[in-house]
């Protein structure tokens, strides 16, 4: 459900910058460790990248935590998969590659939740989304033989349970 809907704590704009500022000021404590000197920087660092992060995806944007931990291997597992890929693509001598661009209509609500699919599918390998155009995407492969549609929409499935909105074909 949309933040206007609910009308909740959790969705208010007060609370989603509270949460986002201290989460990245456990962040930057992280980083700098002790350092106190370094919260000169690290507070109006904060919280800017917290108004930012509110403008650039607003609170209606979710995540549901109990599905972090699946999407996180996805993740890490395509980063790893797609620089092994690239790297055999790059180094073999008959630098096996067939390029294309394939359109892809998503599934996927507008906003964040796109945007996110957007970034993410750089990591399957060989891929880059180079137009959007509403539900339609423009998507380059580095080899057009490979079955791109099923991992696509596996990773879109995923981002639909991470944020918790259906997919529009559903």
């Amino acid at each position: 459900m949309a933040c206007e809907q609910t009308k909740s704590i959790m969705c208010s704009g007060w609370f989603t910058f509270i949460f986002r500022t201290a989460s990245l000021m456990i962040f930057w404590w992280w980083l700098t460790g002790d350092e106190l000197t370094s919260w000169w920087v690290g507070l109006p660092v904060c919280l800017m990248a917290a108004f930012v992060s509110i403008k650039i995806f607003r609170p209606s944007a979710l995540i549901r935590f109990s599905v972090v931990p699946r999407f996180l291997v996805f993740f890490f597992k395509y980063a790893i998969v797609g620089s092994i890929d690239i790297a055999k693509r790059a180094l073999n001598p008959t630098l096996p590659i067939n390029p294309a661009n394939i359109h892809y209509l998503t599934c996927l609500p507008s906003g964040a939740v796109k945007m996110v699919f957007i970034a993410v599918l750089g990591l399957l390998p060989g891929t880059l989304c180079v137009a959007k155009e509403g539900p339609h995407l423009l998507i380059h492969v580095i080899d057009a033989d490979m079955d791109m549609e099923s991992e696509l929409r596996l990773l879109e499935t995923l981002i639909a349970e991470l944020f918790g909105v259906e997919r529009m074909d559903e």
